[in-house]
């Protein structure tokens, strides 16, 4: 029993007969065999990532072209600010169906190129030590600059180490 035959029996009143509705077809979603790929993760992502764009780039469309059926039915402002947000979610996923193929050619070498190195700067050194340890390592090295030889201090007496 639905609210319109209750409401009717409450107050009297007769329900005209609706006609039966018409079964709402079921949406067909065409699906792409996809062949097995061959290569690297980062090809078998990348693919997988242009895939899944492209899938939501088409329902996108699909979707705006109904919310515009629905905007001019309706005649809403908010109705057509929906589209267009659709409409540029839509456009931002097309550039990151470009940002894919970027990211793409930045992770894999060329053959010219070979695999990429990776430097890492180091901007503060620390030396755990005395200085005479350090005056040690330098001259160990050939790195002192031709100045007199560091004195040790022994004792309270001054001994020169050369």
């Amino acid at each position: 029993m639905n609210i319109d035959t209750t409401l009717a029996e409450r107050f009297d009143l007769t329900v005209p007969e609706e006609p039966p509705t018409p079964p709402v077809p079921l949406a067909t979603e065409s699906v792409a065999v996809v062949p097995a790929v061959q290569g690297s993760d980062i090809d078998i992502d990348a693919q997988k990532a242009r895939e899944t764009i492209h899938k939501l780039i088409d329902k996108s469309v699909a979707a705006f072209e109904d919310l515009i059926k629905v905007a001019k039915a309706s005649e809403k402002a908010r109705d057509y600010e929906v589209a267009g947000q659709l409409l540029k979610a839509a456009a931002d996923m097309s550039k990151d169906l470009l940002a894919v193929q970027k990211v793409k050619r930045e992770l894999q070498p060329t053959e010219e190129e070979g695999p990429k190195k990776t430097s890492i700067g180091t901007q503060q050194n620390i030396f755990v030590g005395s200085t005479n340890d350090l005056l040690r390592a330098l001259a160990a090295a050939g790195m002192t600059s031709g100045k007199p030889a560091p004195m040790e201090i022994q004792n309270a007496e001054i001994v020169s180490t050369t």
